[in-house]
């Protein structure tokens, strides 16, 4: 999701990474993404990973979390699994008043609304992190957010998590004694590593065409790598063809398939999220129904045409890899009529595009 929020991979250098803060404290800093642009990849292509993956501090020292990304940190009270990013309006209201092109209600009106979960959206806890309670960032805010800073009080194995990208997680191992901790030097060859075997993994991976005939995909990823782009971005079928569109097996990334004029579908991404209320505490984030949800009524024949809704809008609502949430892994629709139907991912922008030609 880090395109749509324009969150601009930095390239500053790693740094410092092990900083005497006192006698007997240290702080690390652990990049969510990459520390600098990765070398020789696609554009497209980017790393939800957290860098290193895994470090061992002393009990009392603070890790520095870097943004490199749309990224975000929650460290949940143990035992307990992360938020997820999205989730239904707990106050149960519902969508209203959401036409079409024609002016003919979309039929997810009277549907409950979809949220950005306020527990991965906004900060949580005190900055200080012993497994007793969460702790979390909330999403950074601007291109150059500051770090997030928790410092680990007791000794013990903690698991944290980017909650925007399911799989993307890390570990910090709490000692007692200082001695026992990584050095910086441990820390700089242990991310450079991870470095190399990511960037490995996106080069190996990024030369991909489904195998199926009539199907499109969105990404080629793992749990650790993600691709903004469309498999093949070119697709060619006979007219009346069923198509499969299909989120990447395993990722962390939703996307959705969605047609229509190019003015449209960016008017929609440029609204993805809005913000209601919030005098007194922070605002409800409210997901675009037009983006969330099917513009066709879920168990009907779905098919796309140059006048769908009133000026060729078809969308396929999220697509997502996660087998506990609602949406659907793929969907499948049916081309009537020859013609270029131009798609894009309404929650990654127009640079995540592609073509569905028809001919007779």
């Amino acid at each position: 999701m880090r395109k749509h929020f324009r969150m601009v991979a930095a390239a500053a250098a790693l740094g410092a990474l092990l900083v005497p803060a006192a006698a007997q404290a240290a702080s690390y800093d652990v990049y969510a993404g990459p520390p600098k642009p990765l070398s020789g990849v696609p554009q497209s292509a980017d790393a939800n990973h957290f860098f290193p993956s895994k470090l061992k501090v002393a009990k009392g020292d603070t890790v520095a979390f870097h943004f490199r990304g749309f990224h975000a940190i929650f460290a949940p009270k143990k035992g307990q699994a992360p938020p997820p990013f999205e989730i239904a309006d707990p106050s149960g209201t519902k969508v209203s008043g959401a036409k079409d092109a024609a002016g003919n209600d979309f039929w997810f009106n009277g549907q409950t609304r979809v949220l950005i979960n306020p527990l991965a959206a906004f900060p949580t806890g005190d900055g200080t992190h012993d497994g007793k309670s969460a702790d979390g960032s909330g999403v950074p805010d601007g291109e150059k957010p500051k770090p997030y800073k928790l410092k680990f009080t007791k000794t013990g194995s903690f698991t944290y998590h980017c909650p925007i990208h399911p799989g993307m997680k890390g570990k910090v191992t709490v000692v007692k004694k200082a001695k026992k901790r990584d050095g910086s030097a441990k820390v700089k060859t242990r991310i450079a590593r991870e470095v190399a075997k990511i960037t490995k993994a996106i080069k190996k991976r990024a030369d991909f065409r489904p195998s199926e005939a009539n199907l499109m995909q969105a990404g080629n990823d793992t749990h650790d790598i993600a691709f903004f782009s469309f498999f093949p971005n070119r697709l060619e079928v006979k007219a009346g063809t069923t198509v499969t569109f299909r989120n990447s097996p395993v990722s962390g990334e939703p996307h959705t398939f969605s047609f229509g004029p190019l003015d449209y579908l960016k008017g929609i991404t440029d609204t993805l999220i809005a913000p209601e209320g919030g005098g007194n505490g922070p605002p409800t984030l409210v997901f675009n129904p037009l983006a969330a949800f099917p513009s066709d009524t879920p168990g009907s024949a779905w098919s796309v045409t140059s006048s769908s809704h009133g000026n060729g809008f078809f969308n396929t609502g999220i697509v997502d890899s996660r087998a506990a949430s609602p949406p659907p892994n793929q969907i499948k629709v049916t081309f009537p009529n020859p013609g270029t139907y131009h798609l894009i991912c309404l929650i990654h922008g127009d640079q995540m595009a592609a073509d569905v030609v028809v001919t007779q």
